[in-house]
């Protein structure tokens, strides 16, 4: 049995054993390809995530350069402020 039509509330059809078969194994497939899918864009959206952070970071160094300094006694507070939060 196969629904047919809607997926969520298509009508129940009796079908023959090849297209049940064929039927099973799309299904199969498109639920592979769905899972590799969300996969790739989970790695995209923790590698843009990443990005970002460290995007962050360089504007707060270049900030902390242009506000203190680097050289005599402001540069103790220079890398003070580079380390990582």
């Amino acid at each position: 049995m196969v629904r047919e039509g809607d997926k969520k509330h298509g009508v129940w059809v009796e079908v023959a054993l090849e297209k049940a078969r064929d039927k099973v194994a799309h299904d199969f497939r498109n639920l592979r390809r769905n899972a590799k899918i969300a996969k790739e864009n989970a790695t995209v959206a923790v590698a843009a995530a990443a990005n970002s952070n460290n995007n962050e970071n360089a504007k707060r160094r270049r900030s902390l350069k242009a506000n203190i300094g680097v050289e005599g006694e402001n540069d103790y507070l220079y890398k003070q402020a580079r380390k990582p939060l």
